[in-house]
């Protein structure tokens, strides 16, 4: 019945229609505001009450005779300490990138003077449909490195559409044996898509519990946000895939050469558990050098 009332009626039921402190229904008003903040709903009203419950504040300037002397208790304050502690673990709590505001807000491509959570919006009055374009997704990377492998992160820095949308887009190129190394993404979960050749991924939950799975082209795979996660051509051409994060700065965090220094017997043990095949199809990898994590 509650949630069919108007604010104002839900003030008049919360903040007015309260009985004395010591008769028991006094005692339902912290699990009813309780309830409404678990659903996310009129929550402001919840803590006028804490105010008002706390702080005894005047309330004779606009309330009644009746209403005043609904009002009269002796307020405890463990019970205060508890009713507050309550409400405020109610509270909705958003861990996401924060909502849009406006419908365009393209990265301001001048240099930041005011570092604030993202970026500054562009001018609206220079906005146009370039904003909103990015070519960089069709370049292939230079493999041609240690790992054999390039990850090509665009976030909003780069495209500046992509700004306040929580999205980032990714492309990455292995080499025959290539490997991007385990790392994790602080801020965002990724969507893996590959395009082209065969790609062994996986990745690692908090109970070390190993999740792996061999893609074709047009498979899609998901790497939990935070998680150590990694990705391996096992097949005899370049492979190609592209991902998206669900934030526009989704970070990167990478354990390899920097924390432990190169054992060629750890290397074929990690070869093996990594892959996980047998001792004959692990040597099929000749060519493929594993980080030192």
């Amino acid at each position: 019945m509650i949630f069919l009332l108007s604010n104002a009626q839900f003030l008049q039921y919360n903040l007015f229609s309260i009985p004395a402190v010591n008769s028991k229904p006094h005692y339902l008003l912290p699990f009813l505001a309780t309830s409404i903040g678990y659903l996310h709903l009129y929550n402001i009203f919840s803590f006028i009450y804490i105010y008002i419950y706390m702080y005894k504040c005047d309330i004779h300037k606009w309330t009644t005779p009746r209403l005043r002397e609904q009002f009269k208790m002796n307020s405890s304050p463990p019970f205060c300490i508890f009713f507050l502690l309550v409400n405020l673990a109610c509270m909705k709590i958003c861990l996401a990138d924060p909502d849009n505001l406006q419908d365009l807000c393209p990265t301001s491509p001048e240099k930041q003077t005011i570092f604030i959570n993202g970026f500054p919006c562009k001018d609206p009055a220079t906005v146009n449909a370039s904003d909103f374009k990015n070519s960089k997704m069709g370049e292939q990377g230079d493999t041609d490195k240690f790992f054999g492998s390039s990850v090509n992160i665009v976030t909003a820095a780069e495209f500046l559409g992509l700004n306040t949308l929580s999205l980032s887009v990714a492309r990455t190129d292995l080499a025959v044996d290539g490997l991007v190394a385990p790392h994790s993404h602080p801020r965002a979960s990724e969507i893996f898509f590959l395009s082209k050749g065969r790609v062994f991924v996986g990745f690692i939950d908090t109970n070390n519990q190993l999740f792996q799975k061999v893609l074709s082209p047009g498979d899609v795979f998901v790497f939990p946000r935070g998680l150590l996660h990694f990705s391996l051509n096992n097949g005899f051409d370049l492979a190609t895939g592209f991902s998206v994060f669900n934030s526009q700065n989704p970070g990167k965090v990478s354990i390899n050469g920097a924390m432990f220094q190169p054992n060629i017997e750890m290397i074929d043990k990690l070869k093996k558990t990594i892959i996980s095949l047998s001792k004959i199809e692990a040597n099929r990898f000749k060519n493929l050098t594993l980080p030192w994590f």
